[in-house]
């Protein structure tokens, strides 16, 4: 399993939440989506409550990544909504040019690895369709020609010996 740094600042920082405390970091966007991330994301958005979710594509000039800014106070009983909040810079941001979606902890706590998503409601009906149809490796199985041998019945061979086998 692979883990980052950030990470375990914020696991550590979640555990040491005081009652009714407040924790904020800004971390690698790779935390919203990224399937070892979804222990400390069901962490946040679950067993915490999420005040501030902002997702800004350039924060510092060193750093070529995403950034997640998130603010969370300690302690959830109940379903709830935040703000997911989307802006290329911290300008835009600031200025207050971003896009917005209202996420509901119950459609999170519905995905299987507690993603996070920027996307209107029918993009995630569509996502979940498709989750739930069968893979090409779940349909059939894929070999090398040499694997398979030149005798197996699907590989014809022309006459020419300029061509390519063809699978039939």
């Amino acid at each position: 399993k692979q883990f980052d740094l950030y990470s375990i600042f914020s696991e550590k920082g979640l555990e040491l939440l005081c009652k009714n405390g407040v924790i904020s970091y800004i971390v690698p966007d790779s935390i919203i989506g990224r399937s070892n991330f979804e222990s400390i994301r069901s962490r946040l958005t679950l067993s915490n409550t999420i005040i501030k979710w902002v997702h800004l594509n350039s924060v510092f000039e060193s750093a070529k990544v995403s950034s997640l800014i998130f603010v969370c106070v300690e302690g959830n009983s109940q379903p709830y909504s935040f703000e997911y909040i989307k802006a290329e810079t911290v300008k835009e941001w600031k200025d207050l040019s971003y896009e917005i979606k209202l996420i509901d902890s119950d459609t999170i706590q519905k995905d299987e690895k507690k993603k996070v998503y920027f996307a209107e409601q029918e993009m995630l009906d569509l996502q979940q369709k498709l989750h739930n149809q069968k893979t090409f490796g779940e349909e059939c199985i894929l070999w090398r020609g040499e694997e398979i041998g030149k005798s197996f019945s699907l590989i014809h061979h022309p006459p020419s010996s300029t061509s390519l086998p063809l699978i039939t």
